[in-house]
Protein backbone atom coordinates (compact mmCIF):
# COMPACT_ATOMS: atom_id res chain seq x y z
CA UNK A 1 0.00 0.00 0.00
CA UNK A 2 1.35 3.25 -0.52
CA UNK A 3 0.72 6.43 1.51
CA UNK A 4 -0.86 8.39 -1.39
CA UNK A 5 -3.17 5.86 -2.51
CA UNK A 6 -4.12 5.53 1.43
CA UNK A 7 -4.77 9.51 1.70
CA UNK A 8 -7.00 9.35 -1.59
CA UNK A 9 -9.19 6.36 0.29
CA UNK A 10 -9.62 7.93 3.68
CA UNK A 11 -10.40 11.32 1.81
CA UNK A 12 -12.96 9.44 -0.22
CA UNK A 13 -14.55 7.46 2.32
CA UNK A 14 -17.46 9.93 3.04
CA UNK A 15 -18.53 10.51 -0.19
CA UNK A 16 -17.77 6.66 -1.49
CA UNK A 17 -21.32 5.46 0.11
CA UNK A 18 -22.77 8.33 -1.67
CA UNK A 19 -21.33 7.71 -4.89
CA UNK A 20 -22.42 3.98 -4.61
CA UNK A 21 -25.80 4.35 -3.44
CA UNK A 22 -25.98 5.54 -7.06
CA UNK A 23 -25.72 2.52 -8.14
CA UNK A 24 -27.91 0.31 -5.70
CA UNK A 25 -29.59 -1.26 -8.66
CA UNK A 26 -25.93 -2.71 -9.91
CA UNK A 27 -25.45 -4.01 -6.20
CA UNK A 28 -28.61 -5.30 -6.04
CA UNK A 29 -28.25 -7.21 -9.28
CA UNK A 30 -24.93 -8.70 -7.82
CA UNK A 31 -26.07 -9.34 -5.12
CA UNK A 32 -28.99 -11.35 -6.53
CA UNK A 33 -26.45 -13.46 -8.44
CA UNK A 34 -24.00 -14.14 -5.58
CA UNK A 35 -26.95 -14.87 -2.99
CA UNK A 36 -27.75 -18.20 -4.28
CA UNK A 37 -24.17 -19.46 -3.61
CA UNK A 38 -23.70 -18.67 -0.26
CA UNK A 39 -24.66 -21.40 2.75
CA UNK A 40 -24.89 -20.98 6.21
CA UNK A 41 -22.05 -22.95 7.06
CA UNK A 42 -19.97 -20.84 4.66
CA UNK A 43 -17.48 -18.26 6.08
CA UNK A 44 -16.54 -15.45 3.79
CA UNK A 45 -13.42 -13.05 3.91
CA UNK A 46 -14.18 -9.95 1.53
CA UNK A 47 -10.81 -8.19 0.95
CA UNK A 48 -11.40 -4.45 -0.13
CA UNK A 49 -15.16 -4.10 1.03
CA UNK A 50 -15.16 -0.21 0.84
CA UNK A 51 -18.30 0.57 2.62
CA UNK A 52 -20.44 -2.67 2.56
CA UNK A 53 -21.99 -2.64 -0.34
CA UNK A 54 -22.16 -6.35 -1.42
CA UNK A 55 -21.08 -7.51 3.04
CA UNK A 56 -24.25 -6.01 4.68
CA UNK A 57 -26.57 -7.29 2.36
CA UNK A 58 -25.00 -11.03 2.22
CA UNK A 59 -23.96 -11.73 5.49
CA UNK A 60 -27.05 -13.02 6.74
CA UNK A 61 -26.66 -16.05 4.54
CA UNK A 62 -23.52 -17.15 5.97
CA UNK A 63 -22.18 -18.19 9.01
CA UNK A 64 -19.67 -15.47 9.16
CA UNK A 65 -18.65 -12.48 6.58
CA UNK A 66 -15.12 -10.77 7.36
CA UNK A 67 -15.39 -7.40 5.42
CA UNK A 68 -11.86 -5.85 5.25
CA UNK A 69 -10.29 -2.69 3.80
CA UNK A 70 -7.27 -0.79 4.22
CA UNK A 71 -8.79 2.02 4.95
CA UNK A 72 -10.13 3.07 8.49
CA UNK A 73 -12.22 5.81 7.27
CA UNK A 74 -13.95 2.89 4.96
CA UNK A 75 -14.30 0.77 8.07
CA UNK A 76 -15.49 3.65 9.94
CA UNK A 77 -18.29 4.28 7.05
CA UNK A 78 -19.52 0.59 6.46
CA UNK A 79 -19.69 -0.19 10.39
CA UNK A 80 -22.70 3.12 10.22
CA UNK A 81 -24.80 0.37 8.56
CA UNK A 82 -27.00 -2.40 9.95
CA UNK A 83 -25.55 -4.43 12.40
CA UNK A 84 -25.61 -7.95 12.37
CA UNK A 85 -23.55 -10.59 14.30
CA UNK A 86 -22.34 -12.43 11.51
CA UNK A 87 -20.61 -9.60 10.37
CA UNK A 88 -17.26 -8.24 11.23
CA UNK A 89 -15.62 -5.38 9.53
CA UNK A 90 -11.70 -4.65 10.36
CA UNK A 91 -8.56 -2.73 9.15
CA UNK A 92 -6.08 -4.60 6.59
CA UNK A 93 -4.69 -4.76 3.45
CA UNK A 94 -3.58 -7.65 1.01
CA UNK A 95 0.17 -7.95 -0.12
Amino acid sequence: MRENDLAFWQKMARRYAVIMGRSAPLYSEICGRIRPRLTREMNVLEPACGTGQLSVPLSPHVRLWEATDFSPNMIAEAKRQAPSSRLHFSVGGMR
